[in-house]
C-alpha cells in the first residue's frame, strides 16, 4: 500500500500526524458497481410529499430519507446526510469543516439557531496572513498553510443535533450508510472528478493527491469506484466516542434568532453573525418590501433588487463580524427607521454607487475587509419531516478541498482565510481581523420561511461564497413574489451583485440585460456555481428541488 507521510505543525487542537492516505491506487476500481452508483438511487417523488429531503448528492439524500422512514426525524436525517456528503463530496464539506444550522422543533414550536463555525486557535495572530514585509500573502500560499485551518465545528454540531433534537438511541445507526459506502466504495461523480483535476495543485502541495490517483498515475474519472478505509475507521470512532474524538475543545454557540417579515404573510429567518448571510439577506428583502416587484420576472424588479443588494453589501462589508469580539450594529441594520433612510437613496431609473450608512445611535467605525476569492467547498441540506420539524444547514470547508490537508480520511478547512488579511486600515483595527478564539465572517445563509401560523413553508440555502446571499435572495423573491415552484426558482438564471458589477448566468434573457444596461448596470455574463437546495410547501404537501448546476436530488414521500 502506498503511504503518504504528512508532518506539519498544526494549531494545538490538531496534532501533527503521520498517516496513510485512506484510499490508494489499488482501492480505485474502474468497473461499474451499480448498487452504489448515484444515478441508480430511486427517486419516489419530489412533489406531493409529506416529508422532503434535498441534498447535493443522491446517496446523501437517500441516506437521509431512509433515516426518516426508519423513524428518525429531520435532525437525525441531516446527520446521516452530512456524514455521507463528507465521503462522496469531500471537496465541499466534512468533519474537518464548520456549519450553521437552523432547526425548527415542531413539538415546542421553537426555532434554534446553531453556530458551528470554525474558530481560530489560541495561537492565531492578527498578522498571520502577512509576509515578512507586512504585505498580504497570496491566497494560494495562505489557504494551503497550517494557519488557514480553523477548529472544526461539524462534529460537535452533528452530535448536538442528535442529542438535543433527535432520537439519542438512533445515533449509531446514522453512521451506517457512510461507513458502508466508505468500506465498499462509491461511484465518483463528474463533479468530484472535475474538482480533483481543477484543484490538483492544492491537493499535491499537501500530499492528498494520492487518494485520487490510480495505479497508472492518472487521476480518478467519473464512474470509478473509490473507497476510504480511514474515513470508515474515523466514523466508527466518532460514533463510539463522540465529537471529543475529533475536536475535544470545540463548543457550539446558540445564537439569537434573526427573523423579519416580508410581504406581511411571511416571516423569514436566517443565520445571524458571525455569518453576514442572514443579516444581508434580510436587509435586501426588507428594502424591497417597500416596492411592488410585479408578478413575473421583469427588469424593473431586478433593478430594485440589485440596488437593494448594493446598499446591503455596503453595510455588510463595513460592519459585520463575530459579535463575540466586535460590537457590531447587528439588527440595527434592519431596523425600519434605518431602512427607510437607505431605501430613499434608491432611484427607480438609474443604478448608483453606495457607501455604508450610519444606523441611529451607532458610534462604531470599522473599515471594510478584503473580498476573498470564489469558494467551492460548501454544501446545503434542506429537510422537512412528517412531524413538521425542519432543518436548514449549510456546511463548508471553504475552498474546494479546504486547505488541501487530509487527516484520517477527511479534509481540513481553510476557513481562517475568511478573516481579513489586513488587520488595520488607516490606523483603525479591521472588524474581521484574525484573533485567538474568534470566528471568521461567513456568507452562509441557511433560511427557513414561516407562514402566519408559524409553520415552516420554505427551507432554502446554497453554496457559493459571498454569492450565496444573492442566490438565496433571488429565489425567495421568485417563490414569494412571482409564485414560482421550488424547481422553477432554482432553474431560473441567476443574477446578483455584491456591490460593483452585476453577474448573470449565460442564459439570462438578453432583453432584460439591455434594459438593465440602459439603467447603468455593468453586467458580466459568466458561469455561476451555485449549490441551492429548496423545499416549498404547497397546500398540505411539500415539493423540493436541487440545484441543476450540481448533482443533488430531492426525494419526498
Amino acid at each position: 500500500m502506498n503511504k503518504a507521510v504528512i508532518l506539519f505543525a498544526l494549531p494545538a487542537f490538531l496534532y501533527a500526524f503521520t498517516g496513510s492516505i485512506p484510499a490508494t491506487a489499488s482501492d480505485i476500481q474502474p468497473e461499474q458497481n451499480t448498487r452504489l452508483l448515484a444515478h441508480d438511487v430511486t427517486v419516489p417523488s419530489n412533489i406531493n410529499a409529506q416529508q422532503m429531503v434535498v441534498t447535493a448528492h443522491p446517496l446523501a439524500t437517500k441516506a437521509a430519507l431512509d433515516t426518516l422512514n426508519q423513524g428518525g426525524n429531520a435532525a437525525d436525517a441531516a446527520i446521516a446526510a452530512q456524514l455521507v456528503l463528507g465521503l462522496v463530496e469531500p471537496q465541499s464539506s466534512g468533519l474537518g469543516g464548520g456549519a450553521f444550522a437552523l432547526y425548527f422543533n415542531a413539538k415546542s414550536r421553537k426555532l434554534y439557531n446553531l453556530d458551528a463555525r470554525e474558530t481560530a486557535p489560541q495561537s492565531a495572530k492578527e498578522d498571520m496572513f502577512l509576509d515578512a514585509n507586512g504585505q498580504p500573502l497570496d491566497f494560494f500560499t495562505a489557504s494551503t498553510s497550517k494557519n488557514s485551518i480553523g477548529l472544526p465545528g461539524v462534529p460537535s454540531l452533528l452530535f448536538t443535533l442528535n442529542q438535543k433534537f433527535g432520537d439519542k438511541s438512533r445515533w449509531p445507526d446514522l453512521f451506517t450508510p457512510a461507513i458502508s459506502y466508505a468500506q465498499n466504495g462509491f461511484a465518483v461523480t463528474p463533479r468530484l472528478a472535475d474538482s480533483v483535476a481543477q484543484y490538483q495543485n492544492r491537493l499535491k502541495k499537501n500530499h492528498a493527491l494520492p487518494y485520487f490517483t490510480k495505479t497508472d498515475g492518472s487521476l480518478i474519472q467519473s464512474g470509478d469506484i473509490l473507497r476510504n478505509a480511514q474515513y470508515a475507521e474515523t466514523l466508527s470512532n466518532y460514533r463510539d466516542i463522540g465529537p471529543k474524538f475529533i475536536t475535544p475543545h470545540y463548543r457550539i454557540k446558540s445564537r439569537p434568532n434573526l427573523c423579519a417579515t416580508y410581504r406581511m404573510h411571511y416571516t423569514i429567518c436566517s443565520m445571524g453573525e458571525p455569518s453576514s448571510g442572514g443579516l444581508t439577506l434580510l436587509y435586501i428583502l426588507r428594502l424591497l418590501d417597500g416596492f411592488d416587484l410585479g408578478s413575473t420576472p421583469n427588469a424593473e424588479a431586478y433593478h430594485l433588487y440589485l440596488e437593494a443588494s448594493k446598499l446591503a453589501f455596503a453595510d455588510r462589508n463595513h460592519y459585520m463580524a463575530d459579535p463575540d469580539f466586535v460590537d457590531t450594529p447587528g439588527k440595527a441594520l434592519i431596523h425600519p427607521e434605518y431602512l427607510n433612510v437607505r431605501r430613499a437613496l434608491i432611484s427607480v431609473e438609474h443604478a448608483q454607487e453606495y457607501t455604508y450608512g450610519h444606523p441611529k445611535n451607532w458610534r462604531g467605525k470599522y473599515p471594510p475587509r478584503h473580498v476573498g476569492p470564489d469558494e467551492g467547498g460548501t454544501t446545503h441540506i434542506s429537510i422537512i419531516d412528517k412531524y413538521g420539524n425542519a432543518i436548514s444547514m449549510t456546511s463548508s470547508i471553504e475552498m474546494a478541498f479546504g486547505s488541501g490537508y487530509m487527516k484520517d480520511g477527511y479534509f481540513l478547512n481553510n476557513q481562517l482565510t475568511d478573516f481579513s488579511f489586513i488587520p488595520e486600515k488607516d490606523g483603525i483595527k479591521v472588524a474581521n481581523r484574525a484573533e485567538a478564539g474568534k470566528r471568521p465572517r461567513s456568507s452562509m445563509s441557511p433560511t427557513i420561511v414561516f407562514d402566519n401560523n408559524h409553520a415552516p413553508i420554505m427551507v432554502i440555502g446554497s453554496a457559493g461564497g459571498s454569492r450565496i446571499i444573492g442566490y438565496v435572495a433571488q429565489r425567495l423573491i421568485a417563490m414569494i413574489d412571482w409564485g414560482y415552484s421550488a424547481e422553477q426558482a432554482l432553474n431560473m438564471p441567476a443574477i446578483l451583485t455584491r456591490g460593483a458589477s452585476v453577474e448573470v448566468e449565460q442564459n439570462f434573457p438578453r432583453a432584460l440585460e439591455t434594459i438593465l444596461r440602459a439603467k447603468g448596470h455593468n453586467i458580466i455574463r459568466k458561469d455561476l456555481n451555485s449549490g441551492l437546495t429548496a423545499i416549498k410547501k404547497s397546500a398540505a404537501t411539500y415539493e423540493g428541488a436541487a440545484d441543476p448546476r450540481r448533482e443533488g436530488i430531492a426525494i419526498g414521500q
